[in-house]
């Protein structure tokens, strides 16, 4: 089947939800391309279920792909040799979001294939941390630490001591 064909495609969520969008906005994700290859077609639009994806982290994903759409698909960065990204005022803005829907779009973009979003959500989460120490980065994460502190150490050790003169 042939994109041109199509006036429109259904993508149908996690959820049960379905979106109706414009082949010009799913050009951005190469796995939804290749879906369209062997997708259904009912009433000259395409349907594509995308089990491992949530509404509302879809809906995210479909206003940046509609933001960008008019853009070339970008060349995937590590055949760029470009360590560098820039992320213009507009991505800026939209990444600012919570981390769970920040981490969500990122598996999401990263399953779809959308280039854009795993590098604007990955390179959000590093300057999210960078500088910080391991503290400040357990706080922003909500990760609780369970290693056991210097005194914690000590304690165990002289156990293990005192275990080892009663045998």
């Amino acid at each position: 089947m042939q994109n041109t064909t199509m006036q429109s495609i259904k993508l149908k969520t996690l959820d049960n939800i379905t979106f109706d969008v414009s082949p010009a906005t799913v050009k951005c994700s190469s796995t939804i391309q290749e879906m369209l290859l062997e997708c259904e077609v009912e009433n000259g639009a395409a349907i594509i279920s995308l089990p491992d994806v949530h509404s509302t982290t879809l809906a995210k994903i479909l206003i940046w792909a509609e933001h960008h759409k008019d853009e070339p698909v970008p060349v995937r960065r590590e055949e760029m040799g470009d360590n560098t990204l820039t992320l213009s005022p507009w991505d800026i803005e939209y990444f600012k979001m919570d981390l769970t829907l920040l981490f969500d779009l990122m598996n999401a973009a990263e399953n779809l294939d959308i280039e854009g979003i795993v590098h604007g959500s990955c390179k959000t989460v590093a300057d999210l941390i960078k500088g910080k120490t391991t503290a400040e980065m357990r706080e922003i994460f909500n990760i609780r630490c369970d290693l056991p502190g210097p005194n914690d150490y000590n304690n165990n050790n002289n156990n293990n001591n005192n275990n080892n003169a009663n045998n």
